[in-house]
């Protein structure tokens, strides 16, 4: 049996800690459930609780007045005509007119005496819980708060010797609310016109539970509510979020859920809340020599809890914390074509597939709203995903190019064809992979038009966001379309081989794979590369490596494939470092990270990763877009939360650890030399196996895996000797193998053990966190008056 020496010491070294106040909301502590978020922030006068929840939305917003017109053969006119940057205008929402939007957080002030003094505050990761003191002259006062694991309620709890004062400020009260009536939800559309639209809320008290309540445009209800209560000389804040999408019972929800817990034990609720947090974590476990990418990683895991769970909405951009005093950015709506899918890449390796049942709800709740866009849009059978969308899947109607990019669809298709790949789960594979994707290809393959070479070409395609210097967006055979297109077909027909599935259409599937044309090339220098598309190159610095999308997270061009294909790849990374990151944001280092961890650059991807903590992430890890106080070099400023990026990062670094793609599981592919000692435990690889190693001196000591559904796979790693030996949990040796593959064929549930030639299996096989570097613990939290970026 494999344990885990002690991973709540191992994670709650990494404890962010507040020893300066936080006195901007994006350098606050933060909470949540996966619904409702909470930012703590402020120094006291007052201190402020940032109250969000990824349920409030507003689904009203500008329409296309003609429908007639909204068409993709006229918007198309205007891309062969060269008219899109005149024409798109009409395609698009205006600039003065409202676009739905997730709602902007209200606010919960809490006053202390003047004079009072922020101390510390320090989140307990492993507990989920935040605790903090404060001072005024020979008197102060702790707190501790956590929102419920379950519910949508945050207690905070006071002891000391000095009583605060609570203050609500919801956000649609123009005269009380924290919201800048300037803020633009779009254009020169303000919050201030936005929220003329609404009714004034209403407020009501019940038992002595304050309850304020809104109705939405869109026939929605929220709804908050709170108390406090005073007793022993503690005072505690019980405050709720609640939602109603038919607009009836928001209120009646949010008092439930604080009345319900009012007369519980403290202690209770907590252990409650706590006990799920330590069963999540539990799931799987790392620990690195470079302590502070450790500590990220263990923030991130965090953050991904606080942001979903399975019953919960899919990731948006924001999460549950939305900016604290103006209107979300983008809406905090869901970007379908690095934003979302980037959030949820760690929970595969990480052995959290429950967390995607969020993303996969969605798609099933949203596949009418994709399938009545592509029939009315495009005219056409199918499903089409666009850009950006709101929690149902309807389009925001933003930038009209960038809602009309074809790779949206079949790459969130590809979260699902994850999911079957690390699960083996065939009832999944046939009720969600395999109906969603058969038809969110359906656009693109009639898209497609066979070229005088004999091939099929995409006419037209956009690769995200990408214009090349004259900023032409539109052009033929974008290298992204053409390998979502590549996958999804080989995954269909791979699909219908597990399931026994004779679809009619298969024979055409087959076709169109193997005419497709090949990916777009050019030759820069000396280098042949990637190309964006046909007739563009990569020609500037640019944020989105849509490019190199077939090298990840495809997996369709490898280094373990031709040598032309490795050439191939090692040229495009290098033209990807020689084009600098000057127009990269925060998610281009994560994104780079994995593409180096998988192109045999382990130095590369580690650097990437050390540049996005030192560079682009606040003092809790919140990533701005651009480089902190201007310490690089970038045309992005700090203007907005996005979550994706920190989430790619915990995925680099699980990618550094362990890769597992085309039935090879790889230990340690992508660690950098001076990672000479590392370990985890239970990260989960395709196939459904959950694998352990212990890398000790540069070499892998010891590696177990453990099949959950049977099936043959072939293990690689650096064991340091020409032969490797297989022990069954008892010790009994089983086999030799050649170390460098080995081939092991496992029934259900069963697990091996493989080690370096000459070594028995010990008894208890335990994984112990390394010793860090102890300055680099907590590092994360407001350390001094003014932070110094970047920060080593």
């Amino acid at each position: 049996m494999v344990t885990v020496h002690n991973i709540q010491e191992a994670i709650e070294r990494h404890n962010p800690i507040w020893k300066y106040p936080p006195k901007r909301w994006e350098q606050g502590l933060i909470l949540g459930n996966g619904t409702m978020g909470v930012v703590i922030w402020g120094d006291g006068l007052p201190l402020n609780l940032t109250i969000d929840n990824t349920s409030f939305w507003d689904r009203t917003g500008w329409k296309p007045s003609n429908p007639e017109k909204f068409k993709w053969a006229n918007f198309k006119q205007l891309i062969e005509e060269s008219k899109v940057k005149e024409g798109e205008k009409e395609f698009q929402n205006p600039g003065n007119a409202p676009i739905s939007t997730r709602i902007p957080p209200s606010r919960m002030e809490i006053w202390f005496p003047k004079g009072s003094r922020f101390s510390k505050m320090e989140l307990n990761l492993y507990d989920a819980v935040a605790y903090g003191k404060l001072d005024c002259k020979e008197n102060s006062i702790r707190f501790s708060s956590f929102i419920h694991s379950k519910e949508d309620l945050l207690i905070m709890e006071f002891e000391g010797d000095m009583h605060p004062t609570f203050k609500f400020r919801i956000f649609s009260d123009p005269e009380n609310t924290p919201i800048d009536l300037e803020s633009v939800n779009r254009g020169t559309y303000t919050f201030k016109d936005w929220i003329e639209r609404y009714p004034p809320p209403e407020y009501n008290k019940d038992k002595n539970i304050e309850i304020f309540s809104q109705k939405i445009p869109d026939g929605g209800q929220l709804a908050y509510a709170f108390t406090m209560i005073f007793k022993d000389g503690k005072t505690r804040l019980y405050l709720s979020t609640a939602y109603d999408r038919e607009g009836k019972t928001a209120s009646e929800k949010a008092f439930d859920i604080v009345n319900r817990h009012l007369n519980r034990p403290f202690k209770e609720i907590l252990k409650e809340h706590s006990d799920q947090w330590h069963k999540y974590y539990s799931a799987s476990f790392i620990s690195i020599p470079e302590t502070r990418l450790e500590g990220l990683y263990w923030i991130e895991m965090y953050k991904l809890r606080c942001c979903t769970r399975p019953d919960a909405p899919p990731i948006s951009l924001h999460g549950p914390w939305s900016p604290d005093g103006q209107m979300p950015p983008w809406g905090g709506d869901y970007h379908h074509n690095i934003n979302v899918q980037m959030s949820y890449w760690p929970i595969y390796a990480s052995n959290h597939l429950d967390l995607g049942y969020s993303l996969y709800n969605f798609i099933r709740r949203a596949r009418p709203a994709f399938r009545k866009f592509c029939k009315e849009f495009f005219e056409r059978r199918g499903e089409f995903v666009p850009h950006a969308t709101d929690i149902d899947g309807n389009p925001r109607y933003d930038w009209a190019s960038g809602q009309f990019e074809f790779n949206g669809g079949l790459w969130l298709a590809h979260h699902l064809w994850l999911h079957w790949l690390y699960s083996q789960d065939k009832e999944f594979l046939k009720e969600h992979f395999y109906p969603f994707t058969k038809e969110v290809l359906r656009p693109l393959l009639a898209e497609l038009q066979e070229g005088s070479d004999g091939h099929f070409h995409l006419p037209w395609s956009f690769s995200p966001e990408y214009g090349g210097l004259k900023g032409s967006f539109w052009g033929p055979d974008a290298t992204c379309d053409l390998a979502l297109i590549r996958w999804g077909l080989t995954a269909l027909l791979e699909a219908c081989d597990e399931l026994g599935i004779d679809d009619e259409e298969k024979k055409n599937w087959q076709e169109v794979l193997r005419r497709l044309t090949p990916y777009p090339t050019w030759n820069v220098w000396r280098w042949k590369v990637l190309g964006v598309r046909k007739d563009l190159p990569l020609q500037t610095s640019h944020r989105h490596h849509s490019h190199l999308l077939p090298i990840h997270p495809l997996h369709l061009l490898t280094i373990d494939g031709s040598e032309e294909e490795k050439k191939l790849i090692e040229n495009s990374v290098r033209q990807l470092i020689f084009m600098g990151h000057g127009e990269w944001v925060g998610f281009s280092f994560s994104w780079a990270a994995s593409i180096f961890a998988c192109a045999g650059y382990p130095e590369l991807a580690r650097t990437m990763l050390l540049d996005y903590l030192d560079r682009m992430i606040t003092e809790n890890t919140f990533m701005m877009q651009g480089p902190q106080q201007g310490c690089d070099m970038s045309v992005h400023g700090t203007y907005a939360l996005t979550l994706e990026a920190g989430f790619g990062a915990a995925n680099a670094l699980l990618e550094m650890l362990m890769q597992s793609y085309k039935n090879i599981i790889q230990l340690f592919p992508g660690i950098p030399e001076c990672w000479e000692d590392t370990v985890f435990h239970n990260l989960r690889a395709e196939g459904a196996y959950l694998v352990s190693a212990i890398r000790k001196g540069g070499r892998c000591r010891l590696a177990r895996v453990f099949s959950e559904k049977g099936g043959k796979v072939k293990v690689r790693g650096n064991f340091g000797t020409d032969k490797v030996l297989l022990f069954s949990p008892e010790g009994k040796c089983l086999a030799e193998s050649k170390a460098r593959e080995v081939e092991l064929k496992l029934k259900k549930d069963e697990e091996i053990f493989i080690l370096p030639e000459g070594s028995s299996l010990p008894t208890k096989v335990q994984i112990k966190e390394l010793k860090g570097k102890e300055h680099e613990y907590h590092f994360f939290g407001v350390k001094s008056k003014v932070s110094s970026f970047p920060r080593l």
